[in-house]
């Protein structure tokens, strides 16, 4: 469980494995403890992503290069946006970033039973959430 700013009990893996539910998403890290709002970094499913993409004639050459395509965060933020319907207004994701690699259990990102670590993630991509709230 985590807690925002404002005293919102929030049971992060419940968003998580709704947006995770999504086709288009593989894996999402619910950020949000102690912050004014919820955030998320998303890790897309390469194959159907990329099927979408050929399907939709959005060129890419890389991973990398398909998450940072205009199209493909709009596909996300649809998919975000189905999920926050589900939610209170407090409960709602209200800003993300597509990471431009799939996490590893190699670089100690995921468990070796595949869980995301939470606290590492906060911490890698502290660069990244602080981008988000600071907008």
């Amino acid at each position: 469980m985590m807690i925002t700013k404002a005293g919102r009990n929030i049971y992060p893996q419940a968003i998580e494995n709704m947006l995770k539910a999504s086709d288009y998403i593989l894996d999402a890290v619910l950020i949000g403890e102690g912050r004014e709002y919820l955030t998320t970094l998303i890790v897309m499913d390469e194959e159907t992503v990329s099927h979408y993409a050929q399907t939709h004639n959005v060129p890419f050459s890389t991973y990398a290069d398909l998450a940072s395509k205009s199209d493909i965060v709009r596909l996300i933020n649809d998919e975000i946006e189905r999920v926050n319907k589900n939610w209170s207004d407090r409960e709602q994701i209200l800003d993300f970033r597509i990471l431009k690699w799939e996490l590893s259990d190699e670089d100690d990102e995921l468990t070796p039973t595949m869980k995301v670590r939470r606290s590492f993630m906060c911490e890698q991509y502290s660069d990244l959430i602080e981008e988000m709230y600071s907008a």
